[in-house]
């Protein structure tokens, strides 16, 4: 039996095992953490977020609506890293076409502690 977390991606719920959740959010808290200084921050993070939410997304079937652990290590072994400062003065400015894909701090995301699971 696997525990699962319910999870908020780009408006969306997702329903992850619980090591797949746990692994997700180091990846986003390192993520976080990374990009604390960068002044694009906050789209950099929305634009993260999308991308795992698609990815979560092409992860369904009609009879499986649970994420596992594997596939969300698929899916973070797919994200492209993240640079914390903008490579050149077009991304300072804005330009977000060489931002890497990956979460949004309106993900609510509690600490794995806290997590209110489905057993």
């Amino acid at each position: 039996m696997q525990r699962v977390v319910s999870i908020n991606l780009n408006g969306n719920v997702y329903q992850l095992e619980e090591n797949g959740y746990n692994a997700l959010f180091a990846y986003l808290d390192a993520t976080e953490t990374q990009l604390k200084d960068n002044p694009n921050r906050a789209q950099m993070l929305a634009d993260i977020d999308r991308a795992i939410a698609e990815k979560c997304q092409a992860c369904f079937a009609p009879h499986k609506t649970v994420i596992t652990s594997g596939e969300i290590d698929r899916i973070i072994s797919e994200m492209e890293p993240v640079a914390s400062q903008p490579a050149n003065a077009a991304d300072a400015a804005g330009d977000s076409s060489a931002w890497p894909v990956a979460t949004n701090s309106c993900c609510t995301r509690a600490s794995p502690d806290d997590v209110r699971t489905n057993a």
